[in-house]
């Protein structure tokens, strides 16, 4: 899957916004000081703090807003321990829910990111692959204007009452790929990019 993400490579390079040291440059596709990064160039990245690092340029290639992405840039070896030492990538939901409460104790970390970091590194709750769930997708969801999608109509952006919602989103979302034939992440494209834009009621 390409989708891509293009971002100055100097927001990345100021002041204490350093976060590419000269092995990790090397990883990145640089173009006239852009950084390009794909979704496939995310997934087949080896190196575990690389990806995550490509995670958030990819996720925010405008910085994010305030100091979200600084205070998670600053917090992302915390993080990688957090991912990495956790014995199954097919969680159950208990274990879900307990990564949740670890994620909600970091500053900044809500689940515009963290449903990034599971969806590239790969993570499945009962066995469903976990897909990105961000604001923009919940503002797609809540205009319930595409029925196969209505029950998540009144899903929030709530760090602290989003673990089942959630789960019942990716559920959703598989269960409508495998009707459609296709993959659940492509209706999760769909609705970040189309549905936001665009009045389907029309």
């Amino acid at each position: 899957m390409k989708q891509n993400s293009s971002s100055k490579k100097s927001l990345w390079l100021q002041g204490n916004n350093l976060v590419l040291n000269e092995n990790q440059e090397k990883s990145f596709d640089i173009k006239n000081d852009r950084i390009e990064i794909t979704r496939q160039s995310i997934f087949s990245e080896q190196d575990n703090l690389t990806k995550l690092i490509k995670i958030i340029i990819w996720g925010y290639p405008n910085f994010g807003r305030g100091r979200n992405v600084k205070n998670i840039l600053d917090q992302k070896n915390s993080i990688l321990n957090i991912v990495t030492n956790l014995y199954t990538s097919n969680l159950d939901i208990a274990e879900f829910e307990s990564l949740i409460q670890t994620f909600n104790k970091i500053n900044s970390l809500g689940p515009s990111t963290w449903s990034k970091i599971l969806y590239f590194f790969n993570f499945k709750v009962n066995n469903i692959a976990t897909q990105i769930l961000d604001i923009q997708i919940i503002k797609s969801l809540n205009k319930g204007n595409l029925l196969e999608l209505v029950e998540l109509k009144h899903i929030t952006y709530s760090k602290e009452k989003i673990s089942i919602p959630y789960i019942n989103y990716i559920s959703i979302l598989n269960d409508l790929a495998r009707q459609m034939h296709c993959s659940a992440d492509q209706i999760e494209i769909f609705l970040f990019h189309f549905n936001n834009y665009y009045n389907l009621n029309d």
